[in-house]
């Protein structure tokens, strides 16, 4: 339970972190870490002992890395602290993926925003660490470095949730994030300038989509509406796809 207050305290300050790595102004960073702290869907992770929330904080804390990285490359060339943060990056995610093995599902947008091999590298090297002793960990435990607790949890899945999952999506995640969350990534690609922000909206769009879509086929998801739980370390990106979409309509009038 502490250690859920703690993560939740921290969800937030890597929520406008994210958000100044993007360009976003600052009152519109820390309106979207308020908007993702009241939302019912955090509010759950942080008041029960779930993975759902340590998950999230930890793939937020691999975004701001890869971000950085990307950052440090454009302004000083791809040299010594582009490699620490990519590899921190790496890090973040072996930890993620320790706590909620479905958290690799970020690593494919967190390619895009890398967006280069040595960043690529760097976070393999990075992740190699924390996926070789979870192999050896999870080998002790269950027989196999690719056996988890869950079981065999890919015979759950099917396509004959999907249709029940999303009719749930379009009812439940208004009522957990504000509507306009949804649309504004939409609209506001459609402003972004330079090539850099348009990647990194991708990026941002392709996490939201892998991971719903991912447990559209789960046939939990549609259940009850807190189940939208397994949904929360989508929940950054796309309230940071939003701002960095409102962002950038801004900019464009000005």
């Amino acid at each position: 339970f502490a250690a859920s207050i703690a993560l939740a305290a921290v969800l937030p300050l890597l929520m406008v972190a994210v958000s100044r790595e993007l360009g976003v102004s600052r009152p519109l960073a820390w309106a979207g870490a308020a908007v993702l702290m009241v939302s019912p869907g955090t509010l759950v992770g942080a008041l029960q002992p779930l993975i759902d929330l340590p998950a999230a904080v930890w793939s937020l804390g691999a975004l701001l890395a890869a971000l950085r990285a990307t950052r440090v490359a454009a302004d000083r060339g791809p040299g010594r602290a582009s490699r620490r943060w990519s590899i921190a990056c790496g890090a973040a995610v072996a930890v993620a993926v320790a706590i909620r093995p479905t958290s690799a599902l970020i690593v494919p947008a967190l390619m895009l925003i890398l967006g280069c091999w040595r960043g690529w590298l760097g976070a393999a090297l990075g992740g190699l660490p924390g996926a070789l002793a979870l192999g050896v960990y999870q080998a002790s435990l269950y027989g196999h470095p690719l056996s988890t607790g869950y079981g065999n949890i890919l015979a759950a899945l099917g396509p004959e949730w999907i249709g029940i999952t999303l009719r749930s999506y379009v009812e439940w995640l208004p009522r957990v994030l504000p509507g306009v969350v949804g649309l504004l990534p939409a609209v506001g690609a459609f402003f972004l300038r330079d090539a850099q922000s348009r990647r990194r909206m991708l990026g941002l769009i392709v996490w939201v989509v892998t991971v719903a879509g991912f447990y559209a086929t789960y046939p939990v998801t549609h259940e009850v509406w807190w189940c939208l739980r397994f949904l929360l370390p989508a929940f950054p990106p796309l309230v940071l796809a939003a701002l960095l979409g409102v962002q950038a309509m801004v900019a464009r009038r000005e």
